[in-house]
């Protein structure tokens, strides 16, 4: 099994769940899987920009975007530039004409409690 995750029993399916070292949370987190229809989804974004958005002891936030990378590398990036401060990855979404959204892939933000 691979380091940073366990193995939790939802019904009769042995999923690996992510826990701390991957996602920084100390808690496991709850997963649900179902088996989808890929023909209900409108629209897509195959290279989305990803905001990294730093917290200091403060709750003071230095925000970063990213582009032209994957979510790995976005996160790789994420880790090493840290500098002892926790953070939140999200990537943005566009749908005209609608504002620009983010959608939450990593960490928490501590300003929403």
């Amino acid at each position: 099994m691979a380091e940073g995750r366990e193995l939790y029993f939802l019904g009769s399916a042995q999923l690996p769940i992510a826990t701390a070292s991957l996602i920084g949370e100390s808690v496991p987190v709850a997963l649900s899987a179902r088996q989808i229809d890929p023909r209900d989804q409108t629209w897509g974004e195959d290279d989305p920009a990803y905001r990294v958005y730093f917290w200091d002891s403060n709750s003071a936030c230095d925000e970063w975007e990213l582009e032209g990378c994957d979510v790995e590398a976005a996160l790789r990036w994420a880790q090493d530039s840290a500098a002892g401060r926790t953070f939140t990855l999200y990537a943005t979404v566009s749908d005209a004409p609608r504002e620009l959204g983010l959608i939450r892939l990593s960490g928490t933000d501590p300003t929403r409690a």
